[in-house]
């Protein structure tokens, strides 16, 4: 092994930000003024986006915890047989880095509560739940076959925040499952940054041979 610094000249990170918080903030804040101005034209109004759960032999927390962690585990053991899926993960890894406590919450928490508000409010009420799903999973990449993973997690989320938004009658259990999962997911996309990370190096000058 190399002493520190042989062989590694002006060393650096390959990964930079690519998402500035302040841009997230401004997107998600958008599509919770797309929402509220939507369902401001729906019948009922507003009423339709602060209801509360009905009450059901499953509570609606018992449902956003497994739902949640269906959605963490189920893409935890798929990576792990499926090296496709791991370069689709270093990528969603590279997209949301560096990962840290305030990224995971502001990006995690206006993510869940944003996308809940539109695709779970008035777009569900308009197009129903399965339509909903799928207009969800195609927002969230599928335009090139290295993302159709991305797109089917999407959709398979989408179809059960969905679901859950029919049974309970209210968007508060997709808004905690969408949270959790995705505070969790970022969290461990950290595994893949050792692959996402690789130092740039630059070779070391040949010294001329002696005469």
């Amino acid at each position: 092994m190399p002493a520190a610094g042989a062989g590694v000249v002006g060393a650096r990170s390959q990964v930079e930000p690519r998402l500035p918080l302040w841009l997230a903030v401004a997107f998600h804040v958008a599509l919770v003024a797309i929402a509220l101005i939507w369902q401001s034209f729906r019948p009922g109004g507003m009423i339709g986006l602060v209801r509360v759960p009905s009450e059901h032999l499953l509570p609606w927390w018992g449902a956003a915890v497994a739902a949640s962690w269906l959605l963490v585990l189920g893409p935890a053991w798929l990576e792990d047989k499926l090296p496709p899926l791991r370069a689709v993960s270093v990528e969603l890894y590279q997209a949301v880095a560096p990962i840290t406590t305030l990224r995971v919450a502001v990006l995690a928490g206006m993510s869940g509560f944003s996308e809940e508000l539109l695709f779970r409010g008035p777009l569900q009420e308009t197009v129903g739940w399965v339509p909903a799903a799928l207009i969800f999973g195609l927002a969230h990449g599928g335009f090139t076959r290295r993302q159709w993973p991305w797109t089917l997690f999407a959709l398979t989320a989408g179809l059960l925040f969905g679901w859950m938004v029919e049974f309970y009658g209210a968007l508060s259990p997709a808004m905690v499952a969408h949270m959790t999962v995705n505070a969790i997911n970022m969290r461990r996309l950290q595994r893949y940054a050792p692959l996402a990370e690789r130092p740039l190096r630059r070779a070391e000058p040949q010294e001329p041979a002696d005469a």
